[in-house]
């Protein structure tokens, strides 16, 4: 590939889209940055400038104006979010006469973020999934619940650009579960709800092309935001022949084009994976990735401009650890609060331990000093809580 080819980048607010950044920007490609909302990732010296457009939620017609009058022939669209993929893929005829963009189809985007369609759809090609249903209304909600044991979780259908935290929620009993459902019925009607599997949180992430990978890697999370779920703040890399194999069943089905990441969950007791839910974008861990040898965003944009070989399936190359590392202290810290002082101390040398692991690398730390100030301000301030509440 000819590095004069230039990138356009959507959503440089995401921490998703500074990893696609300075994996491009470290191969030599100059990307251009496309800034809806302010963040300390518009400072980043791995952006070759960054522009200013509408945005998408409120000027979409707009937001595809700016974009036609600012490209040009050498220049790649790399879209981020959900909805900015999804506003690519129905407009992919008007924009690919001044733009190269991913071959994505619309019909793709909407079974992806419709979870209720993916439990359906992995169910059909015999992948294991949570129980799960989709009542029209409270009544109905309450006859399901009565029917399942607890917790349970609940949690809207289709996906959005808002924190995991309003996304879903566990439920410990009937009370809990009403309330939770109204809650998310008032951010979308008939949430789902879904039998609560107990185990640890795996994903596989993969590149396709019509149905075929191109790239495929597993980690495993170690530690996740919030005591409940959510991103991952400490992951591993991981080798699982039966997530390949459900990735592969899945792309060839879907006839997938494109990135995208299964996310399950592994429980010991029944040894079995159970599917949850499709990311059909870029995802947290993916700088995992990229430190392991499976570079997503460069390969992706191989993918897109036609240069990829079809015959062959990277795969991760080690066994490197990633943690994020203010985020981790704070997962870390609020999974110690309700222990004992003696139960807290003894974890927390342990907590501390894991950064002499050789294997670990850090997130977000690193050359690029704009970012990683903000990163090593935020650490110390969470370390220092943490250990206060601790001692």
């Amino acid at each position: 590939m000819k590095n004069e080819i230039k990138v356009l980048l959507t959503d440089t607010h995401w921490r998703t889209a500074y990893y696609v950044c300075k994996s491009l920007a470290n191969k030599g490609i100059n990307v251009i940055g496309l800034k809806s909302v302010d963040s300390i990732y518009d400072k980043s010296r791995y952006y070759s400038k960054i522009i200013t457009v509408p945005s998408l939620e409120t000027h979409l017609n707009e937001w595809l104006c700016k974009i036609e009058r600012i490209a040009s022939n050498s220049k790649v669209l790399i879209p981020v979010s959900v909805n900015t993929i999804n506003l690519v893929a129905k407009n992919r005829e008007r924009l690919s006469k001044r733009l190269l963009v991913p071959c994505v189809h619309v019909k793709q985007i909407a079974m992806a973020t419709d979870k209720l369609r993916t439990i359906q759809f992995m169910q059909d090609i015999g992948v294991p999934v949570p129980v799960t249903f989709a009542p029209k209304s409270l009544q109905e909600a309450e006859e399901v619940i009565k029917k399942m044991s607890f917790p349970l979780v609940i949690k809207i259908r289709e996906e959005v650009n808002i924190s995991p935290i309003h996304r879903y929620g566990i439920a410990q009993n009937m009370d809990q579960a009403k309330n939770l459902y109204n809650k998310l019925s008032l951010l979308q009607p008939t949430p789902l709800i879904q039998e609560y599997v107990q185990g640890e949180g795996v994903g596989i992430s993969m590149l396709c092309e019509k149905g075929k990978p191109i790239a495929l890697f597993a980690h495993q999370r170690l530690r996740e935001q919030m005591i409940n779920g959510g991103p991952s703040t400490f992951c591993k890399a991981i080798s699982s022949q039966l997530l390949e194999k459900y990735a592969i069943k899945f792309a060839k089905a879907s006839n997938w084009n494109g990135i995208a990441m299964l996310e399950f969950k592994y429980n010991y007791s029944s040894n079995k994976y159970y599917f949850m839910e499709i990311n059909p974008r870029f995802w947290g861990s993916m700088e995992l990735a990229i430190k392991c040898g499976v570079d997503f965003p460069y390969l992706f944009l191989q993918w897109i401009i036609g240069n990829v070989d079809n015959d062959t399936c990277i795969r991760r190359s080690n066994n490197n650890k990633l943690k994020y590392m203010s985020m981790d202290i704070r997962a870390f810290s609020d999974s110690i609060a309700s222990l004992d002082r003696k139960r807290q101390l003894k974890l927390l040398i342990s907590y501390l331990s894991e950064y002499l692991d050789p294997t670990l690398r850090i997130g977000t730390i690193g050359k690029d000093l704009w970012v990683t100030l903000p990163e090593l301000s935020s650490s110390v301030h969470e370390f220092f809580r943490m250990v206060k509440n601790v001692i």
